[in-house]
């Protein structure tokens, strides 16, 4: 049953993983070919952009591989992984419910913690699947366009950036779970990765505010800066941490709460 369970939430997110790798895909696709071909443009315009704007974007250290590097790995893959990690993460607790299809589901011999177990692991895999297909697309798209990648660790880049989807897939699952609401679970979860974004990019701009930006869960991700330094073990294993203790807190909250069956 628990297989069965696994299969039937693993059809129903086919769409929204392959929508999520295909967008990714794109962009790599378009956007690899431009820098290629207009490469030291787009650095001059870079270098000319004031240092609040540069934030944002992040930096290309002066290479049209640090500003494919950049413009994949500092806004959008980490906006489409987290908006599918978090709207996954919500689903998989309270979908079930919000359809009316949870008595069925339960009217089986398979407990409530185990549908959760087996609907979360569709959306970590999910998460997973995303990555290395945007990880392996890059690397192909740049040998295709003649970008030598070889300076920019893309797969450090991945794993963080698998691991910062896993935490805030996480936090929406551990939210929904304890409240039943995906509308909440949707809300913290996008609030809370919003505005640590804004903390870990804005913050380091003013001298007296740049270490308070240590303490933004972006910082798991950004303040590894793994594209030129590899993988940060502290930082990954705090976010991995992180992921696990809000995924055994859903299990809690879904067996605590009274179900709308």
């Amino acid at each position: 049953m628990l297989a069965s369970v696994f299969t039937k939430s693993a059809r129903d997110a086919l769409l929204w993983t392959v929508a999520a790798m295909a967008v990714l895909l794109v962009m790599a696709g378009v956007a690899m070919p431009m820098y290629a071909e207009f490469g030291e443009g787009y650095l001059g315009l870079m270098e000319e952009m004031p240092q609040w704007l540069r934030v944002v974007y992040g930096e290309s250290m002066g290479s049209v591989a640090g500003l494919v590097g950049m413009a994949m790995f500092t806004l959008v893959s980490p906006l489409v992984l987290l908006v599918y990690a978090i709207a996954m993460g919500t689903g998989a607790a309270v979908g079930e419910e919000e359809d009316g299809t949870l008595a069925l589901l339960l009217a089986n011999p398979i407990s409530r913690g185990r549908v959760l177990l087996a609907k979360a692991a569709v959306v970590f895999i999910g998460i997973l699947v995303i990555v290395v297909a945007v990880w392996l697309g890059i690397g192909a798209v740049a040998g295709l366009v003649g970008i030598d990648m070889g300076g920019q660790d893309t797969f450090a880049a991945s794993v963080h950036l698998a691991a910062l989807a896993l935490l805030f897939g996480a936090l929406a699952l551990a939210v929904s779970a304890w409240t039943g609401s995906s509308a909440l679970g949707l809300g913290v979860a996008g609030i809370t990765a919003v505005l640590s974004y804004v903390v870990r990019t804005w913050l380091p701009i003013v001298e007296d505010l740049a270490d308070l930006a240590r303490f933004s869960p972006w910082h798991l991700y950004a303040g590894a800066d793994a594209l030129q330094r590899g993988i940060d073990p502290l930082l990954l294993a705090i976010a991995l941490a992180a992921a696990a203790a809000l995924f055994g807190a859903s299990f809690v909250g879904l067996r605590r709460r009274d179900l709308r069956v």
